[in-house]
């Protein structure tokens, strides 16, 4: 009797496995995309905002710690896309320190423009 059972079971075990592992990879799959698509697509946070936010960068920050900075003063959704924004950009070892007018209507670049102290003729260019 137990050679009967043990079949079945271990079909709709085998299925249920598999079911898991499908639903996993597409998880990561989504993940992966929606974050490749945060990191490239440099959108602000608030379009329509007129809001200014001060912040402070100081020497020896990284674009980790200025992620973070700017994550907690709401000008992007998150500090790990805005690390690896800069680390794609033309502006990656450009960041000077200094205190700066930020608004969430800014794009990624723009904000790295001005903390970078880049001037507007120059094209943006994310690599």
């Amino acid at each position: 009797m137990k050679k009967i059972f043990i079949g079945p079971v271990s079909i709709g075990v085998n299925v249920i496995i598999y079911i898991l592992i499908a639903v996993v990879a597409v998880r990561l799959v989504t993940y992966a995309y929606q974050f490749s698509y945060d990191v490239f697509s440099d959108q602000a946070v608030a379009e329509d905002s007129d809001e200014q936010v001060t912040v402070e960068i100081t020497e020896g920050m990284t674009a980790k710690d200025i992620g973070e900075l700017l994550e907690s003063k709401g000008l992007v959704k998150s500090a790990r896309v805005f690390e690896y924004h800069t680390k794609f950009s033309q502006y990656k070892d450009q960041i000077q320190p200094g205190t700066y007018e930020l608004s969430p209507s800014m794009t990624m670049d723009d904000m790295l423009r001005v903390i970078c102290n880049v001037q507007d003729s120059e094209e943006d260019a994310v690599y």
